[in-house]
């Protein structure tokens, strides 16, 4: 397409009433640049374990992870949503890879080898199973996402054609401000568990978690980076629920057999 020439009368004209316009009228642009911004897929989760329990245990004995079902609320698995910057809780975990369940038994299994608490069989003495409740992560944004172009908006209607500086001040001031966003991000991790000995339940217990963490705006260069946060935040959380877990389990059976 050919680029058009300026025309001095005609753009000067379309300035002026640009900045004629009402405040609220002014804003629509800047408000729409936000939702087309925010407008994207929400990426699949990919859940990897880092996170470690520094405890060992004397062993327990054998021990096979049965099965855990699955009864979160259903906005907790739905997958394909749009990504938007909300000041309302978004779930962001509705889709993982690998599958929330399988792992949670995964992080169950590697955390009992590496504790020591257990060994692993699948002709064990010992059975864990159970049912989770809720395993999820959030992400909230602030008001002062929204906040942020204000200085814009009033430099852009208090400059002048032939004079920008207070334009400029104003994106400087935008810039400024956003520069004190901290979305919140929130893990919640939530089950029932049963063990049983030899087909007999011995401890039965509830462990509930949650972890929150904010991180700055500027470090979101995409919402993939904020899925690989939200991530590890509850993949630390979860490590944290078995770490418990284990805990109680360790405390249980020895007051048992004394």
């Amino acid at each position: 397409m050919r680029n058009r020439a300026f025309k001095p009368g005609v753009d000067a004209m379309w300035i002026r009433s640009c900045r004629s316009l009402s405040f609220p009228a002014a804003f629509i642009p800047f408000i729409a640049l936000l939702v087309f911004l925010a407008g994207c897929s929400m990426p699949v989760m990919v859940l990897v374990h880092t996170a470690r329990i520094d405890t060992t245990y004397t062993e327990l004995g054998p021990i096979r992870i049965g099965e855990f079902e699955d009864k979160r609320p259903s906005g907790e698995m739905e997958g394909g949503k749009t990504a938007t910057n909300s000041l309302s809780a978004q779930i962001w975990s509705g889709s993982t890879v690998p599958n929330m369940m399988v792992y949670f038994r995964n992080v169950l299994s590697e955390e009992a080898s590496r504790t020591k608490l257990f060994t692993l069989s699948e002709s064990a003495e010992f059975e864990l199973s159970g049912e989770v409740i809720s395993m999820k992560v959030d992400r909230k944004a602030t008001i002062v996402r929204y906040l942020a172009v204000i200085p814009a908006v009033g430099g852009f209607l208090a400059s002048e054609p032939e004079d920008r500086t207070l334009l400029w001040v104003g994106l400087a001031g935008s810039l400024a401000v956003s520069a004190l966003e901290f979305p919140l991000l929130t893990a919640t991790v939530r089950y029932r568990v049963v063990l049983t000995r030899n087909n007999t339940p011995v401890v039965r217990k509830e462990i509930f978690v949650t972890k929150k963490k904010r991180h700055w705006g500027y470090t979101e260069w995409g919402w993939k980076s904020v899925s690989e946060k939200a991530g590890a935040l509850l993949d630390d959380a979860i490590t944290q629920s078995v770490a418990d877990l284990f805990h109680e389990i360790e405390t249980e059976l020895n007051r048992n057999m004394n």
